[in-house]
């Protein structure tokens, strides 16, 4: 079914969902477990990435944010072809995808706001994992 929420459609079916959210989850879990051990991460996957926020560190979040960019885009753009293509039927025309992937993981504002970084200090933490992981100024 399709619901039409001012520009967007949002589908609760579509081509190969089972294996998205599978894929989905496997890649934040194995981020999760990159960045903060497998203790936290086998917390997060008990309780569910709905409780996220308990275990692990909004500090750490922009790092989350990179991995999965690293990690998932690929899956990401793949999905979205196909989803055209087969549920949108859109096959024999060109369509565009945006190359600027965004993942947004909400904290509830009473954990947010004990995190230590500031706006400014995402690029920061951008530009040190370019730096160490890549050696990429």
């Amino acid at each position: 079914m399709i619901y039409r929420k001012g520009y967007n459609k949002v589908f609760s079916k579509y081509s190969g969902k089972k294996n998205f959210i599978y894929l989905a989850k496997k890649n934040i879990l194995e981020s999760i477990q990159e960045i903060s051990g497998k203790r936290i991460r086998n917390q997060v996957e008990k309780n569910g990435l709905d409780r996220l926020h308990r275990f692990f560190s909004p500090d750490y979040l922009p790092f989350l944010d990179f991995l999965l960019k690293e990690k998932f885009n690929e899956s990401m753009y793949k999905q979205a072809c196909q989803t055209t293509s087969e549920d949108l039927k859109l096959n024999n025309k060109i369509f565009y995808i945006d190359k600027g992937i965004n993942y947004r993981i909400h904290y509830p504002f009473e954990s947010a706001i004990k995190s230590r970084l500031l706006l400014i200090n995402i690029s920061w933490a951008e530009k040190r994992l370019n730096l160490f992981i890549f050696n990429v100024k």
